[in-house]
């Protein structure tokens, strides 16, 4: 009897879940789809890469909602052209460059290339760390590119970390996996077989909440409404915010928080391997590619946004006096400068649009910092470099 009851317990249960499923699909959050993590894919060569020829909305009220387009190749640039493009300046960086969250015509790869005349080939991904986007560079100079100048982006939010590693391979020869019939014949060999067998059973034997949350994310209108199109809702909005429910990227950690400190710390030794690393792909660069290596600097939400940071010190307990939002940007740039690498700091061009420039749960640049960046990047290459548009704007 017991067991019939919850037998019966949990038909009732998956029929409603499964019409609630249905309702949001339907009703609630047809849009639910739009916040997956479809549009990438993992690449032999660069890691986590965008998928190749991508068509894809991204949706997240009210910070934006966009579409997104990539060539056959998995970069987020024309089709017809690329090739030329990849002679001319490439456009090295992390998420700030792709600008995942603004349309096409709005990064400032594209604008520096359409308004001000620049050809560009904008090289960039979502979720790379520099040693991606080095990578990124090998793979294409061991292809046959080579530009005249690259333009590498760093925005002090994720690049602060160890470089030991990046540094050692930067010494030594590229190499590119094979993707064929060679690297299946390793699979298949017993080293291969056993890498695979134990691959399964420790995931088997472990709990990945991070994949949990990325099948939901990609399976679920019920989790991705939770999660994204609650924000649909301003009166939601703000009650998850009070609760908590809701990530305040103004709250985040995004430099090691003693490096923030006028004092300095241990953490400080990030920025001279940081500089370190930097200068060694500018020597690659300058030595394989035979072309000008140039920095562009971008600063911190929390340097960029005065009442980020205010946030961010309220939740920490602190005030003005005690940390400097400013600082690792200062210290990355002089270290930078020492090492004799060229750089475009835009803590000062940014700071005098004198508006918002990320998104309001997001801290990533919005169209309008995308458009000073383009700006003050084509008046530099022009000014500092004597380089004229080799495109009709």
């Amino acid at each position: 009897m017991i067991i019939r009851r919850v037998f019966t317990l949990f038909a009732v249960l998956l029929v409603g879940l499964a019409i609630l499923e249905i309702s949001f699909r339907l009703f609630v959050f047809p849009d639910w789809r739009t916040v997956s993590k479809v549009p990438f894919q993992k690449h032999a060569v660069y890691g986590t890469f965008q998928k190749p020829n991508l068509e894809v909305r991204r949706y997240n009220p009210p910070n934006y909602d966009v579409v997104n387009r990539t060539n056959s190749r998995g970069f987020r640039d024309r089709e017809s052209g690329f090739d030329a493009d990849l002679n001319a300046i490439w456009i090295a960086g992390l998420s700030n460059s792709y600008g995942g969250y603004v349309e096409d015509a709005q990064t400032y790869a594209r604008l520096l290339e359409d308004k001000y005349g620049y050809r560009n080939a904008l090289l960039a991904s979502e979720g790379h760390v520099l040693p991606n986007q080095v990578a990124v560079m090998r793979h294409l100079h061991a292809q046959g590119y080579r530009p005249s100048l690259v333009i590498l982006e760093l925005t002090l939010n994720n690049v602060l970390r160890p470089y030991a590693d990046g540094v050692r391979e930067l010494a030594e020869p590229f190499y590119a996996p094979e993707i064929g019939e060679a690297s299946q014949t390793r699979e298949r060999a017993l080293p291969g077989l056993l890498a695979r067998v134990w691959r399964i059973w420790t995931r088997l034997l472990s709990i990945d909440f991070i994949g949990i949350k990325a099948r939901l994310i990609n399976n679920s209108a019920v989790y991705a409404w939770a999660k994204v199109g609650v924000n649909a809702s301003a009166a939601l909005r703000q009650y998850t915010g009070r609760l908590g429910l809701r990530a305040d990227p103004a709250v985040s950690d995004n430099i090691p928080v003693d490096m923030l400190s006028a004092a300095g710390a241990k953490d400080d030794r990030l920025t001279e391997e940081l500089a370190d690393y930097v200068a060694g792909v500018g020597e690659w660069v300058e030595a394989s590619l035979k072309a000008e290596f140039v920095v562009v600097l971008l600063p911190s939400p929390h340097h960029l946004n005065a009442d980020w940071f205010d946030r961010y010190l309220a939740s920490k307990g602190l005030g003005p006096a005690d940390l400097d939002p400013s600082r690792p940007y200062r210290l990355v740039r002089q270290a930078l400068e020492d090492r004799n690498v060229p750089v475009l700091g835009m803590a000062e061009p940014l700071l005098s649009v004198g508006r918002f420039l990320n998104f309001p749960d997001d801290g990533h640049l919005n169209a309008a910092g995308h458009a000073r960046i383009a700006r003050s990047l084509a008046d530099w290459l022009k000014t500092r470099f004597g380089r004229e548009p080799d495109l009709d704007p």
